[in-house]
C-alpha cells in the first residue's frame, strides 16, 4: 500500500532502515548493501531525505554518515505509518502467513510511546515473539532477519 503513496521503492527502503534503526548512523556504503539498492538510488535519496529534514549527515575521515533526525516535526507519524506497513507489520504479516495459531499482534510498550531506544525495541520484541522456549526455537529465523533491524 505505501508504494502508491512513496513511488520510490530505495525511499521506501531507506525510511525503513532509518525508522527501525532512530539511533544509528550509517554511511552510504553501508546504506546500498543494507537496502539492496543501487548506490546512485541511495545517494539520490538521501539528498532528498536530508534537504526535507528527516536526516543529516556528518563527515569522518573519508566517509559521509547519516542518522536520523528524530526532532523532524512528521516523525512519530511516519513512524507509525513505517511500523504498521513496511516496518514490522508486512514483515511480520509475511512470515506468519502460514500460522493458524496468530491472528492478530500489537506494537506496544516503548515504540508505541515513541521512547524507544535499540536495547528497549529488542527486549520488548523478544517478549512479544518468543513467550515460550519452544515458540523461540520455531521463530529463530524470523529473529536472525530482525535483529539487524532493531539494533543490539
Amino acid at each position: 500500500m505505501l508504494e502508491y503513496l512513496i513511488t520510490s521503492k530505495a525511499k521506501r527502503r531507506l525510511l525503513k532502515l532509518f525508522i527501525t534503526n532512530p539511533d544509528r548512523d550509517f554511511y552510504t556504503r553501508e546504506i546500498a548493501k543494507l537496502t539492496g539498492e543501487h548506490l546512485n538510488a541511495v545517494r539520490r535519496e538521501l539528498g532528498h531525505l536530508e534537504k526535507a529534514g528527516l536526516i543529516r549527515s556528518r563527515r569522518e575521515g573519508n566517509l559521509k554518515y547519516y542518522s536520523l533526525v528524530k526532532e523532524f516535526p512528521f516523525y512519530p507519524e511516519l513512524k507509525k505509518i513505517i511500523y504498521a506497513t513496511i516496518g514490522l507489520g508486512d514483515y511480520l504479516t509475511a512470515k506468519f502467513s502460514d500460522s493458524k495459531q496468530i491472528e492478530f499482534a500489537f506494537i506496544y510498550g516503548s515504540v508505541a510511546k515513541n521512547e524507544e531506544t535499540a536495547k528497549s525495541t529488542r527486549s520488548e520484541m523478544w517478549d512479544a515473539l518468543f513467550p515460550t522456549f519452544a515458540r523461540a526455537l520455531e521463530l529463530a529465523d524470523i529473529w536472525n532477519d530482525l535483529a539487524p533491524r532493531v539494533g543490539t
